[in-house]
Parts: C-alpha cells; sequence; structure tokens
C-alpha cells in the first residue's frame, strides 16, 4: 500500500511541475511575430521534466519509476527519471548539474542531503528551471515540498508498532538512512516524543540514540549487530529507511543463535517419503549437535533411521537382530562346534 501511495504522490509532484512550469511560461512575454498557444496547461508544448531519486538502484525508487513512466505514457510529456549510482548528496548534485545543462523545464529531486542540495538548486531556479522536492521538508530552493503525510504523527505511528512489539518496555534506539535526510529525522523525532508521552517504560538508548544506514541494507544489519553486541539490554530498533527495518531485525542474529532457536527442521529430517530418506545423514553433518537430535520427534531422530522403512509391529528384537547378521551366526556355529 505505501509503494501505491508513493507513486501517487510521485504522479502529484510531477503534476505540480507542470503545472508551475505552465504557469512560468504563462507569464514569459511573447517575442514580436511569434505564436504561442499555451493554455491553462502550457498550450500543446511538450515539457521536459527529470525526476532525481536519492539513488537509482534503491528499490524504492526502482518501483517509484513506474509512476514516472506512467505519468508519461499518460500526459505525452517527455518525463524521465535519472539518479545517481549510489546514495551520495555529491552525486546527487552533479546529476541535478548535467540536466541542468539539459535545459529540462521541470525537476522533482529527492534529496539526499537538503542543505547539501541548496546551491545547485538554487542554480536550476535562477535558470528559470522549476523545483519541486518531496521529503526535503527543510529545503529553501524549490517552489513546493510534498510530504506523503504529517511526518510526526508517522513517527508515532511507526513508534506504536515498535511499542507494541516490545510489550511497551524496554531500551531502544532510532535508525534513519542518513543523519542529513530531513524526514527520517523527523519520523524519528516523532516517534521519540510520542514514546515520551504515551510509553513510559520504553527508554532511548542514551549512548546512541541516532544510527545511520546509509540506506543499504548491508550496513543497517552491521550497525544492528553491533548494537545488539555492544548494548545487551537493546531491546528495539525504529528504522526510518526501506532498509532498516528489512535487515536490522531479521539478518541481526548470529548462525549459530538462529540454529538453536529456528523451529525448521533440517533438510535431512524433513518428512518426506521414507524410502528417499539419506541413510548417510549424521547429526554431524547437519550441523545439530547429539543432544539436539534426540529432541526432535521420534520419526526423526537418528536412532529411529534404520526401523523406518519397516512399521513398529515388524521391528525385531535386539535378540533376533543379533542373531540374524552373518557376523553373529558365524561366531554362534563355532561355540556350538568347540563346544
Amino acid at each position: 500500500m505505501e509503494r501505491r501511495l508513493f507513486i501517487k504522490i510521485n504522479g502529484i509532484a510531477i503534476a505540480a511541475a507542470v503545472g508551475l512550469t505552465a504557469c512560468v511560461d504563462d507569464t514569459t512575454p511573447t517575442a514580436p511575430g511569434s505564436s504561442s498557444s499555451a493554455g491553462g496547461a502550457g498550450g500543446d508544448k511538450k515539457f521536459n521534466i527529470a525526476v532525481v531519486p536519492k539513488d537509482s538502484t534503491n528499490p524504492w525508487f526502482v518501483r517509484m519509476e513506474v509512476g514516472v513512466k506512467r505519468f508519461a505514457e499518460s500526459s505525452g510529456f517527455n518525463v524521465y527519471q535519472k539518479g545517481p549510482a549510489e546514495t551520495d548528496a555529491t552525486q546527487q548534485a552533479q546529476v541535478i548539474r548535467d540536466l541542468i545543462a539539459q535545459k529540462v523545464d521541470a525537476l522533482c529531486v529527492v534529496p539526499v542531503d537538503p542543505g547539501a542540495l541548496e546551491p545547485v538548486l538554487k542554480e536550476a531556479m535562477d535558470a528559470g528551471i522549476t523545483v519541486i522536492t518531496h521529503e526535503g521538508a527543510s529545503q529553501e530552493n524549490t517552489l513546493y515540498d510534498l510530504e506523503a503525510f504529517n511526518n510526526s504523527a508517522y513517527g508515532g505511528f511507526i513508534m506504536d508498532n515498535l511499542a507494541e512489539a516490545m510489550g511497551e518496555e524496554g531500551v531502544y534506539t532510532t535508525m534513519v538512512g542518513h543523519v542529513t535526510n530531513a524526514s527520517h529525522n523527523e519520523w524519528a523525532d516523532g516517534g521519540v516524543a510520542h514514546a515520551k508521552e504515551k510509553y513510559p517504560n520504553l527508554k532511548l538508548l542514551e549512548a546512541e540514540p541516532r544510527v545511520e544506514s546509509q540506506d543499504d541494507g548491508e550496513v543497517a544489519y552491521q550497525k544492528a549487530k553491533e548494537l545488539l553486541k555492544k548494548y545487551p539490554e537493546l531491546k528495539g530498533i525504529m528504522g526510518t529507511s526501506s532498509f532498516d527495518a528489512p535487515a536490522s531485525p531479521v539478518r541481526s542474529r548470529s548462525s549459530a543463535c538462529r540454529a538453536r532457536s529456528s523451529p525448521r527442521v533440517p533438510e535431512c529430517l524433513r518428512p518426506t517419503r521414507r524410502s528417499s530418506r539419506r541413510a548417510s545423514c549424521t547429526p554431524s553433518r547437519c550441523g545439530i549437535r547429539p543432544m539436539r537430535a534426540r529432541r526432535w520427534p521420534p520419526w526423526r531422530s537418528r536412532c529411529s533411521r534404520a526401523r523406518r522403512s519397516r512399521p513398529r509391529s515388524t521391528w525385531p528384537s535386539p535378540a533376533t537382530k543379533r542373531s540374524s547378521s552373518p557376523r553373529a551366526a558365524t561366531r554362534c556355529s563355532r561355540v556350538q562346534a568347540g563346544s
């Protein structure tokens, strides 16, 4: 649902850019001898609109590009998305400078660092380019900043979910994509303020109240692992980036902890056809200690592998089993001959 909302919001941002661009064009004086049919939506002119996300590889913005292409098809304008290869304010500024040189009509920007983009966005506006931002509440050099929701209230909503998962007590911290990201920090601030008002037993980690994931799943995982190792009392992490929540709680445990806590049955002990079980399977090869193996249900334990292929009623007694083996039969015949 959030992704659909983001596509709609992106379409609104582009539409706002088109409207503002048309207004700019309407106020531009027409040169003598030239004709202009600019109407309420800019007439027949096809605007060139570029959308600049934080980076071009983030799945969130890859999905956003679907909305960009959809708007281009429905409007007939030349609308496209172009972002830096990674989440970096310097690279994003360079992409914007390249677009200024191409003389686009409008820019829709999701800033990595609003402060770092102020100079280049000012250049764009001085060049007569319409600038619309999203998730840039503190951005000054923009005609309009579009936010999906009330940032403080959204942070409170995230905190409600975290408090429920933590049992409304314990130590928590906040994680943002970048400490320079205005919206992420406003969400985190809203969540912390909401916790102070509604959840008195939730305590913010004073040593590291805010950590940075750099909008990267692997970085979020490493940060979460370091936090849990450094602060054993830490019980929750409030994430704001699309990478924070999936990476931090799911992958923060070590492989050994997952082996002890996971209820997943090893492949060799899964209840498949009895005749297809691997006779070579041992607890050591599966990574399970013998005591752990004995704790599985009887039909999955290693001690019953030799008897799985036959019903219990046909199992041989220990004495019969010993006498039925060739080696035992040889010993018995020797004893009889010697006696």
